[in-house]
């Protein structure tokens, strides 16, 4: 990898992913899909993983761009792995609520 744009490109990608698949967990987990719901969340975590690894490739290479391009770049790259680190987490635990919903549900018509 020796373009910045086209890796900056890539984490945004790769991220733009991992939070749609969480955003999708959480749609399934509503409506009580909650297997689907996981499988998203493994998902969106494969593709935050790969953004990691491309992210630390990132520090190992030297890039021929102007300082306030790269900045920029990596600030909105780094950005969009922040968000999808916190859908992540926030996926995780209204998909844990869903569940805990329909167990009560469930119990209920008992």
């Amino acid at each position: 990898m020796n373009n910045l744009e086209e890796i900056c490109m890539q984490l945004i990608t790769f991220a733009g992913s991992a939070k749609s698949s969480y955003i999708e967990a959480m749609t399934q987990a509503r409506y009580g899909e909650l297997d689907r719901a996981r499988d998203l969340i493994s998902k969106g975590k494969d593709a935050y993983s790969k953004c990691h690894e491309i992210h630390q490739q990132m520090f190992t290479e030297n890039f021929n761009l102007d300082e306030s391009m790269k900045t920029i770049l990596l600030a909105h790259a780094e950005d969009q792995m922040m968000a999808s680190e916190t859908i992540c987490i926030l996926a995780e635990e209204i998909i844990k609520s869903y569940e805990r919903i329909i167990n009560l549900e469930n119990k209920g018509e008992s």
